[in-house]
């Protein structure tokens, strides 16, 4: 709600007994989870429960935060530290959370100790939530030390499918809990307005539909008889009874809080170095909406305040607002996310700023609300060209990023402009990195652009500055075969014009598309159906990938296996492609807490789901229509086979073939020859179920001339149940006889993926079932006929324990009672 220190006595926080007794029971549960929206009273509700428990127990708090992830992590390890310093250290020896340490992470986490009752509270944890991995949050959800509580704030709260019926054991305070009822509101009201009345607190309900921090500004804002004036929202509050009231200095000094989700007194000092630390001290002890924890000398602004403070920062004079922008994109350049720093830079128009960094790694990134293509789509238009000219290869970064968001007109403009300064320059050097990036103009024909890369090379005789080794090959694109395989018949070529062109291209970035090539030639055999060559590939591909630490073939190489494993009915082979793509290919430290390696991995996951035909379990992104969503960019452009396959499966046939249709008339950049190979075979598809069989033949007919050249056979193979009745046709018999007899030939058939579940070979904890350890110790032990006392004798925990554990376990297994349990559970 408010900081307390804000407040005099009469305005302190206000908790109905509801609410007062659910946060009393955080000593009984072993995790408690606070879930609601900002503006609700989490972190007011978690104070007062740190007062109340002060006496009884130890709390240590820790409030997760967006930026500086790494220094983030090491204040949770600290605090872990300050109840079981030993597991504490370990954590921080470990390293911040990733898809190889995850499980390490979670075993310690779950093991954690403390002599006393201790509660650890994890303040915003929505931030942290995304991040980490099923092994980790079931590790939160069931420590094992009987003295620890963890409570979890957060404004929305879910867990992996495998872990939904641990939320039948946890303790859970909704917003429903939080907000006030117009009784309360009046209670709350008669601390220091004794004349309020039922009308006035529903009055203030209605304006402030229960939100404590409402309810307290309006409570302060309000007029003698405790009325408040009006209907005004959270912004108007703040303005009138806290903002408003501050001297302009006051004002300026709250403003950096908008931009950062954590303060220190230092970096306001760098920002108003004149200000004395006292005046700043006292100005935030006034301030609602703050938090300071002491231990690690931090100010918390709430997310309310900062959505304020950010509407008068952008309303500030020009001079004030440019100075706090452009100072809080260094301080986030310093913290190593340049993201944030572009966002603050991007707010001002300082693309100088911008322009003077990497500018790597941020295809998909967002910079406030848009993609860093339109940023950069924007900089092309409105930049000065001598700035450009400073600042050469961002310019032709801006190139490479409008290129893989397929803005293939801003990547043109982007090229002219700097041939232009180039040539203007007479410096041979910019020329040859231009060369470089005019390379991508010949996609996707590899033979043409192997050879501008090779005149690229004889220019500059070094390795170039625009590609980047931390940038992902070819924008992140998984398929070299769905990339390059432009002309059927000549497969094999396409793979030999690959290789040499890829041996300038290595030579122009150090070996940065180690193993792309031999990908390429994997996923060829793979379509062709010769599988154990495709395998041997496809680990030649990732360990050359591993060597040159290059993610796109690492992606690339588990995603090929993972299909090989799907084709062959092979569970033990798939999950062996999970692991992969899991703790190798996602695991490459320059890639860690991009927006590009997420969409990577939900890419690889998409294409096998919708493999497999398990398309409630593809990413809601990868579903949208294109009219819905933001460009996919060339990485995601794969991931529109499964959206047709997704509104084939929803029976939306007309629909699905105008999409198709509307598919193939794009730019051949978009609409390439593996497209169109996939898209004949869903129109047939459909008007097949249409009862359109001469459309559907020649949909088929269409896809055999793409096909029969260079023999892939694979996805005919696949799709032999539904497709063998129309390549019974005399027409498609005559013209591609051989081909149909050698995809009726395969003996083992694609039965489907009826039987296969991806969602099992997702990481999971180290118990898939619906037990915990304890929870099934204590479940066979009452199986047998023990009674609750000798179970707690048994393994030397509290009767009232047993009880929990019985009524959780009882819960899971939708039984009411113990001789159901012992029908289930016989020993």
């Amino acid at each position: 709600m408010m900081n307390n220190a804000a407040l005099p006595n009469k305005h302190d926080p206000f908790f109905s007994k509801r609410l007062s007794d659910l946060l009393l029971a955080v000593i009984d549960a072993p995790v408690t989870v606070v879930e609601a929206p900002a503006g609700y009273g989490k972190t007011t509700a978690l104070n007062y429960l740190e007062e109340q428990y002060k006496p009884r127990a130890d709390v240590f708090w820790f409030t997760g935060v967006k930026e500086d992830q790494e220094r983030s992590w090491e204040q949770f390890c600290q605090t872990v530290s300050r109840f079981d310093l030993a597991s504490g250290e370990l954590l921080l020896k470990v390293g911040r959370p990733n898809r190889v340490n995850s499980r390490q992470i979670g075993r310690i986490i779950r093991g954690l100790t403390c002599e006393k009752e201790t509660i650890l509270l994890l303040d915003n944890f929505q931030v942290w939530q995304a991040k980490l991995d099923a092994a980790i949050i079931s590790a939160l959800l069931h420590p094992a030390c009987e003295k620890l509580h963890i409570v979890i704030a957060t404004q929305y709260f879910s867990v992996p499918d495998s872990l939904s019926s641990s939320l039948y054991s946890i303790n859970r305070i909704s917003k429903k809990d939080l907000a006030l009822t117009a009784l309360d509101i009046r209670d709350y009201f008669r601390t220091c307005c004794p004349e309020i009345t039922l009308n006035d607190a529903v009055e203030i309900y209605h304006s402030t539909e229960g939100w404590p921090v409402a309810v307290a500004l309006s409570l302060r804002g309000c007029d003698q008889r405790g009325v408040p004036r009006g209907d005004r929202g959270i912004c108007r509050l703040l303005d009138e009874v806290f903002f408003d009231r501050l001297s302009p200095q006051e004002q300026e000094l709250l403003l950096p809080f908008a931009l950062f989700d954590a303060v220190t007194e230092r970096q306001l000092l760098l920002v108003f170095p004149d200000t004395p630390p006292s005046v700043i001290r006292e100005l935030i002890r006034r301030s609602p909406l703050i938090r300071f924890d002491p231990s690690a000398g931090v100010y918390y602004p709430h997310v309310l305040l900062q959505e304020f403070l950010r509407s008068r920062l952008d309303n500030a004079p020009a001079q004030l607002k440019t100075s706090i922008y452009l100072e809080a994109g260094k301080r986030h350049l310093e913290r190593g996310d340049q993201v944030r720093a572009i966002t603050c830079f991007y707010a001002v128009k300082a693309y100088e700023n911008i322009l003077a960094l990497p500018l790597v790694n941020l295809c998909f990134a967002k910079i406030g609300d848009v993609p860093f293509e339109t940023v950069a789509r924007e900089m092309i238009e409105n930049c000065p060209a001598e700035v450009f000219s400073k600042h050469f290869i961002s310019l032709l970064r801006l190139a490479y990023f409008l290129f893989a968001s397929m803005d293939f007109a801003g990547y043109d403009a982007a090229m002219k402009l700097a041939l232009q300064i180039a040539q203007q320059s007479g410096d041979q050097t910019m020329l040859g990195e231009w060369m470089v990036m005019d390379a991508f103009s010949a996609y996707p024909d590899a033979r043409a652009m192997g050879q501008k890369w090779k005149k690229a090379y004889e220019a500059l005789q070094r390795p170039c500055k625009v590609i980047s080794p931390q940038e992902p090959f070819m924008f992140g694109c998984q398929s070299m075969w769905y990339m390059f395989y432009a002309r059927p018949g000549q497969g094999d070529q396409i793979g030999r014009d690959l290789q040499e062109g890829l041996v300038y291209y290595n030579k122009l970035t150090d070996g940065h598309a180690g193993g792309a090539d031999i990908l390429y030639k994997g996923e060829l055999a793979s379509m062709r159906g010769q599988y154990d060559e495709a395998q041997t590939l496809a680990h030649q591909a990732g360990y050359m990938s591993q060597l040159a630490s290059q993610p796109t073939v690492s992606f690339g190489a588990a995603l090929l296996l993972g299909r090989i494993a799907i084709s062959r009915q092979d569970i033990r082979g798939l999950e062996e492609a999970i692991e992969y793509l899991e703790n190798k290919a996602a695991s490459y430290p320059f890639m860690q807490g991009s927006a590009m390696n997420r969409y990577m991995l939900d890419i690889s996951r998409t294409m096998l789901r919708s493999m497999m035909l398990e398309l409630n379990r593809i990413p809601a992104w990868a579903l949208m229509g294109p009219q819905e969503k933001e460009s996919l960019g060339i990485a995601g452009l794969m991931t529109l086979h499964a959206y047709v396959t997704y509104i084939i499966f929803q029976r939306k046939f007309e629909e699905a073939l105008g999409f198709i249709e509307a598919m193939l008339s794009q730019d051949k950049r978009i609409s390439n020859q593996v497209s169109e190979y996939y898209a004949q075979i869903g129109i047939a598809v459909c008007n097949m179920v249409l009862f359109r069989r001469s459309k559907a033949i020649l949909a088929l007919d269409r896809a055999m001339e793409i096909s029969t050249p260079d023999s892939l056979i694979s996805i005919f193979v696949h799709h032999r149940n539904i497709l063998k009745i129309l390549m019974t046709s005399n027409d498609l018999k005559k013209k591609h006889g051989a081909f149909i007899a050698k995809v009726m030939s395969v003996k083992k058939e694609f039965l489907g993926t009826s039987f296969l579940k991806i969602e099992s070979l997702e990481p999971e904890d180290e118990l898939p079932e619906s037990l915990t350890n304890r929870e099934m110790e204590v479940a066979l032990l009452a199986a047998k006929g023990l009674r609750n006392h000798e179970i707690a004798k048994r393994i030397c925990i509290s009767e009232q324990t047993v009880k929990n554990h019985l009524r959780t376990v009882f819960e899971k297994l939708s039984i009411d009672r113990r001789a159901k349990l012992a029908e289930l559970l016989k020993p």
